[in-house]
């Protein structure tokens, strides 16, 4: 694993919402993607992440609307966000995660500057490496989400385990790809 050259604030990865995630992951690795193993949130979601260098693609659907409310914060919560987006018939980029080396510090300082949060989440996300391994990815997240504009919203994101997100294996893509650009 590289240590991800990301800079504060910079894109850690946009969250391609899709209705059916088996099919769409069938869809980008025919397109010559690499995707890590599905996995699953704690409060409902699925996903499979398209790995570069310094970001990512993280493709995200529903899995089990009952966890809605898993990690709830400020009435938000992930699984029912994206399931609002869907529910009107869309699929795309619905948030994008801004990438931070420490969560509590960065969500301080965009308060500080005036922008609403919801507050954090600190969640583990139980995945498999490449040679069978499982472990547990350790993530926390520090929401803005705007509810004026709640499709077109940002949130950073902190990888506590980076080791365990910027796999080798993962970033092995078969077509001539670029990592998303900041």
């Amino acid at each position: 694993m590289t240590a991800p050259n990301q800079k504060r604030f910079g894109i850690d990865h946009p969250l391609v919402t899709v209705k059916d995630h088996a099919s769409a992951l069938e869809g980008y690795m025919k397109m010559g993607f690499a995707p890590s193993p599905v996995s699953y949130h704690p409060w409902g979601t699925v996903t499979s992440l398209m790995m570069f260098p310094d970001n990512f693609i993280e493709l995200i659907g529903v899995d089990d609307p009952a966890k809605f409310g898993t990690n709830a914060v400020d009435g938000f919560c992930f699984g029912r966000q994206l399931d609002s987006f869907l529910s009107r018939d869309q699929e795309g980029i619905y948030l994008v995660a801004l990438h931070s080396k420490n969560a509590n510090a960065d969500d301080e300082f965009l308060r500080n500057q005036g922008l609403k949060g919801q507050g954090r989440i600190d969640f583990r996300r139980k995945m498999t490496l490449p040679d069978g391994t499982p472990d547990e990815a350790v993530v926390s997240l520090g929401l803005f989400v705007d509810p004026e504009l709640p499709d077109a919203s940002n949130f950073i994101c902190q990888q506590h385990r980076p080791e365990l997100i910027w796999v080798p294996g993962w970033q092995n893509h078969r077509m001539a790809s670029m990592a998303s650009r900041q």
